[in-house]
């Protein structure tokens, strides 16, 4: 007689089932991990207000907010353009204890000029450019956002934001 014992039939396929299960729970919890933290967003709009750039890496993890970087952050009284809570780019040209002045001549911070620029939506909104000139000292927790292209809905148009609308730093890729 042979005394040979033989594995189970079964043995093959269920090693490969727990596995398979061991894969994706390892890929989920890095997932979910990764996704918490990083991220990556790609502008779709026909007319960007930072042309330069379309497809960014999300940083989700924030220490501090620093000027003239490129910020995620969720919409709030931007109608007609966005709805509250749409995910948006802009530069922070201005934060707290800063001083933004908008003329005739473009946008200033703390008296350097940030741009140059034309307001190019007074006609879609119906409103004068002279409407626009102001000047506006930023309190705790204020920040100003801005594009780059002449047709930006930024805090020109809508007024300053405020820190805790900020979810991700965007790095841009291309």
């Amino acid at each position: 007689m042979d005394d040979v014992k033989r594995p189970h039939v079964l043995l093959l396929p269920i090693k490969m089932v727990w596995i398979a299960i061991l894969m994706l729970a390892i890929f989920h919890f890095t997932f979910s991990v990764l996704n918490k933290h990083y991220g990556f967003s790609f502008d779709t709009q026909k007319q960007r207000c930072i042309p330069e750039y379309s497809f960014y890496f999300l940083n989700k993890q924030i220490k501090t907010i620093n000027k003239d970087s490129i910020y995620m952050f969720h919409a709030k009284n931007m109608t007609p353009f966005f709805k509250d809570g749409q995910l948006i780019g802009k530069y922070v040209i201005a934060k707290s204890g800063d001083t933004v002045d908008i003329n005739k001549n473009g946008i200033f911070v703390n008296g350097l000029k940030f741009r140059d620029r034309k307001f190019g939506l007074t006609k879609k909104l119906n409103i004068s450019e002279e409407s626009l000139y102001k000047t506006i000292q930023l309190r705790d927790n204020e920040i100003f956002f801005a594009g780059t292209a002449d047709n930006s809905f930024d805090s020109v148009y809508w007024g300053v934001g405020n820190t805790s609308q900020i979810i991700a730093k965007a790095i841009p890729l291309w």
